[in-house]
């Protein structure tokens, strides 16, 4: 769960964890300093605060140059997972909720009358994007051989 606090719409943003992902999330923990209170913790004082998203915004320029690509940024990854969960039939209301966009861009139905969490919808949802993302990064044995 991301807290409000921490979310551009600055409502809490609960999203389940694909194996891929939980699988990062404990490389990361295992990394982070024994004595830091942060899975990401600020390179500068890890003990009191966590990484901002400008050190990520950063660090992916870093990348980005390194690599020798198109200029990229955090916001354009987002805007991958959205497009391309569209492209695999993943329903427009369940990419919002994916993404955290704000309920009044669903409606005032939505917005106000629908408290439904569609905690399963969402896991669903990251699955399959999850299988296709393995697919590109992970390419089967089979390819890897010929």
């Amino acid at each position: 769960m991301i807290p409000g606090e921490r979310t551009k719409n600055g409502l809490l943003h609960r999203l389940p964890l694909c194996p891929m992902a939980a699988e990062e999330f404990k490389k990361a923990v295992a990394a982070s300093p024994a004595k830091s209170p942060f899975v990401f913790p600020s390179a500068e004082n890890p003990i009191r605060a966590a990484v901002t998203p400008m050190a990520i915004t950063r660090a992916m320029a870093r990348v980005v140059a390194e690599l020798k690509i198109a200029k990229v940024s955090p916001h354009d990854l987002r805007r991958t997972v959205g497009t391309e969960m569209a492209r695999l039939g993943i329903p427009l209301h369940v990419r919002s909720l994916v993404l955290n966009h704000s309920p009044q861009s669903r409606g005032i139905t939505e917005a106000v009358y629908n408290r439904y969490a569609y905690d399963r919808e969402k896991r669903e949802a990251l699955a399959t994007w999850e299988a296709e993302l393995a697919a590109v990064i992970r390419p089967p044995q089979q390819a890897l051989a010929s």
